[in-house]
Order: structure tokens, then sequence, then C-alpha cells
């Protein structure tokens, strides 16, 4: 069930606009001390003291990076670390500078059978488990450098929520307004959904458009990426989304603004608003209906550490 759940998921990322009715995800039960469903969906850190926060000549040590998954999908990424000081190091064998040590990642949904989300963890080391990294500092005064770990992967941004839908006019026992801000629900992604604006108009008997207007925020450190290009070092293209608005049991086709081929532009330094529509059928008394908004992209995170190198202590 796990696995079908998470194929469904990114099936609906990789096309561009898609609107074949299937079954809303459904909310996660947040019982027993599980994780919440906001917030970021990848802790990315260094472990304490690999690498440390000074070295000696010659002192043996490792990079260790902390990876912790709490989104719904697993993390299949690549993982690289680079020095700003040379790889030779003066005389040692230091962590390559240019092109960085790369290897690939992935860690497992934390999605259990039951719906709940419980994090998964891993610890990538480098050179090695068993091997290590050192430099000789040869010069009469200590020097700092910068030790990067960077990591690219293909998140997904899924966020649930009900849309009223009716004639304007029509009579209703239910609160049903033409224009509304919709209440959402979403899991743990780098990029939120933070609102979404609703408005109805009627364009025709039984016939309504609906307009929304969805707010995105990004809500951790890191730079969207086009996932067709994610894994290419030489790609220099805009940033982009793939994107599906999806009715749950009703045929509407959304179409998007502010498309690149059928894809929507990312600007990594702000908020960023898509516009998107459908027309829809209404043939019965106005009602709530179940929709999902799927955001697909590639996603790429830095992290940095400082390190004192010290002095040789020869004449």
């Amino acid at each position: 069930m796990k696995k079908f759940i998470l194929m469904l998921i990114l099936i609906s990322a990789m096309f561009i606009i898609s609107c074949t009715p299937s079954n809303i995800i459904p909310n996660f039960n947040l019982g027993g001390g599980k994780i919440s469903l906001t917030g970021t969906d990848l802790e990315f850190n260094f472990i304490d003291g690999q690498p440390q926060s000074e070295l000696d000549n010659y002192e043996e040590f490792q990079v260790g990076v902390n990876l912790v998954n709490k989104a719904p999908y697993d993390i299949d990424g690549e993982l690289c670390v680079k020095s700003s000081l040379s790889f030779t190091g003066f005389g040692g064998s230091g962590i390559p500078q240019n092109p960085p040590e790369c290897r690939g990642v992935r860690i497992d949904s934390a999605l259990e059978p039951d719906n709940t989300l419980v994090a998964k963890s891993a610890e990538e080391i480098f050179p090695n488990e068993f091997g290590f990294y050192l430099y000789k500092n040869p010069n009469p005064t200590s020097q700092e450098f910068s030790v990067t770990a960077s990591l690219k992967y293909l998140p997904v941004t899924i966020s649930n929520t009900n849309v009223c839908i009716k004639k304007r006019g029509a009579s209703s026992s239910i609160l049903c307004n033409e224009k509304e801000s919709l209440s959402i629900n979403q899991y743990p992604a780098p990029i939120k959904i933070s609102k979404v604006e609703k408005d109805i108009i009627n364009v025709g008997k039984d016939m309504i458009k609906m307009n929304l207007e969805i707010y995105l925020d990004k809500i951790v450190d890191g730079h969207v990426v086009d996932r067709d290009t994610l894994f290419d070092p030489f790609s220099k293209g805009e940033p982009k989304i793939d994107i599906n608005v999806e009715l749950q049991s009703v045929p509407a086709q959304f179409t998007c603004e502010k498309t690149e081929f059928g894809k929507i532009l990312y600007d990594n330094n702000k908020d960023n608003i898509i516009k998107c529509s459908a027309t829809i059928t209404v043939t019965q008394a106005p009602y709530n209906n179940p929709m999902q908004i799927t955001l697909g992209y590639g996603f790429e995170r830095i992290i940095q550490k400082t390190i004192n190198l010290k002095a040789s202590n020869t004449a």
C-alpha cells in the first residue's frame, strides 16, 4: 500500500497539467507522538565533530552528514562535499576542491502503512567509514578554509483542501461563497502552498469558471531547480516546477499561467503566485469537493562549516 501511494505521488508530479480523477491522498493520523505535517521535509546538517572546527597538521578527519527524512516520499539524490583549500593540502590528502566528491544517497519515505509519518535517518561519511582526510600547513600562521556539503534531490509538495462548487445565485444549506480563501492541509516539503484564493464565475448554463491563485512560499534555505536538469552540472536553465491541480470525481482541465514548455517559471528570490483556471460543469446543488495540488521540482540545499588549520610547529 505504501509503495502504491508513493508511486501515485511521483507519477502525478511528472505530468505538467493533468486532470484525470484519482483518489485524494488521505489525511495523516497524528496520534502517538508522530511528527507534524507542517515544516521542512528534510533535516540536513554536519555531524558534530565531523569535521572538527580546528585541525592540527597531519590530523586525520572525516566529513559526516546527517540526513533525516520527514516527508511522505523517498529521498533520492546526490550528496557532494568540497573544500576551499587545495586537494593536495601542501603535502596532505584533503577534500577535493573542484570537482567535488559526490555520491548517490537514498532515504526511505517517512510514510507508514497506517498513513502516519515516522522520520527516517541516515548518516553519510566522507571519504568513507574507514578512510580519512588530512592536511599539512607549512605556513607560519594558521589559516581558515571552508567545507561545503550540497544535496540535490526531487521533493514533492502535496496540498489537500475542500473547495465548494456551485452556480452563482444557487441556494444552499451549506456556506458556499464564490470568492474565498481555502484552508490548506499539506505535508512537509521545501516549498509550501501558503494560500489558495478561489473565485467562481458563471459562464453559461450549468457551467462555471473556477479561478485559483496559488501562493508559494519557500520555507527552507535552498534553490529550486528544473527537475529535468537537476543532476546536469553544466545546466544553467531557469528554475521551473511542474504543477497538477485535481478535483476528485470532477472532469476539470486546469491550465496555469507563466509557463515555459508547460512548466511554471519560479523565482528563488521571492514568493511566487500561480494563476490557474478551469471550466467546470455543475449539475447539482452546491457541494464541497476534495482538491489536491501537487508540485514537482528539483531542489538543492547547501551547508558550510569553517575550519581552522593550525600553523606549522616547525621552525
